[in-house]
């Protein structure tokens, strides 16, 4: 009648399709060895203006099976409600699009028409709900239930003209937890990443035999990308950006000190507790963000600039300590 699979917490929440795999994934026993190698290289994308953890394929994830099918084929042998609750039943997740126009507590709710991604954890045959996570329309993420009715609803009308999204909306994301798979911590590909976040080199090009090369932004450079933004911006922030720059701060404190109980690192400095100090730099440069957002006053992008080179000369000169090994 029943079926809620666990989820555990995601460190990185401030692009949902991280959340929903990170959630997972922190269930497994090893989940900070992959963490701590992984995450670590940010990315921007100049035609939208968007900052991001540099991800390579998820489906080469070595602690989460995906399997990747269409709603337009499934619909041919069953509905896809009916689908998603035998995923669940066998202990699948489900991520997928749906028309957020019909899902309660999402901002959109009767309002507007827009197509966005959902996890499915889910379901309760007696109340006929699903179990979904995702972004709310208090702007936080978090947890909520939904119909059948109107999770079939918002399967379903999907049109071209709701979102830039309508080209994925098709699609339908399984994944099961590799419990019985390992991960080990490999040092040598953080100092590579590490050096690679820090001289700004394009990570991309280490997987070519994969992928194509992605022109972007790395590393350091990001910095300046974010403070163009800034001045030639019109318009509110997109506060997805500096929240980005906190909550890596916030998984490098995680990985430093994942180091250190581990005996990782060579000499005595407590990386930790100094990469702490630049997530909390970090938030403070965020909430300038919300704050300009508020007023619109010029003065706030000034004190901004200013921070972000202050926090990019601070974490320079702390990852060349690391790398230096004193």
């Amino acid at each position: 009648m029943r079926t809620i699979l666990p989820l555990g917490e995601a460190p990185i929440i401030g692009y949902q399709f991280h959340a929903y795999r990170l959630s997972m994934m922190a269930l497994h026993p090893q989940f900070l060895d992959y963490f701590s190698s992984n995450y670590i290289q940010l990315c921007w994308h100049p035609n939208q203006h968007m900052l991001n953890f540099y991800d390579l394929n998820q489906r080469m994830n070595p602690l989460l099976e995906e399997l990747h099918s269409y709603k337009s084929m499934m619909n041919k042998y069953v509905s896809t409600v009916q689908f998603i609750i035998d995923c669940l039943k066998d202990g699948y997740y489900m991520v997928t699009f749906v028309n957020e126009y019909h899902i309660p507590h999402r901002s959109c709710y009767q309002k507007d028409h827009h197509i966005h991604d959902i996890m499915i954890y889910g379901y309760d045959l007696q109340k006929e709900v699903f179990h979904v996570a995702g972004y709310m329309d208090n702007k936080q993420y978090g947890y909520s239930e939904v119909s059948f009715q109107r999770f079939s609803n918002a399967l379903e009308d999907i049109r071209p003209e709701y979102s830039g999204l309508f080209r994925w909306s098709d699609g339908m994301d399984l994944f099961r937890i590799k419990f019985e798979e390992t991960y080990h911590f490999s040092l040598e590909m953080f100092r590579q990443l590490v050096e690679d976040y820090l001289y700004a080199h394009n990570t991309s090009r280490r997987f070519l035999m994969s992928q194509n090369e992605l022109n972007y932004y790395y590393g350091m450079d990001t910095y300046d990308q974010v403070a163009q933004y800034i001045r030639e911006y019109q318009g509110m922030l997109d506060i997805r950006i500096f929240h980005t720059i906190y909550e890596h701060k916030k998984g490098m404190a995680i990985k430093m000190d994942y180091l250190q109980k581990n005996q990782w690192l060579q000499d005595e400095t407590d990386y930790s507790s100094l990469y702490e100090k630049l997530m909390d730099r970090s938030l403070s440069i965020r909430n300038l963000a919300l704050k300009y957002n508020m007023t619109l006053n010029q003065d706030q992008l000034i004190k901004l600039q200013q921070h972000l080179l202050e926090l990019r000369k601070e974490e320079s000169a702390l990852l060349t300590r690391l790398l230096n090994g004193r």
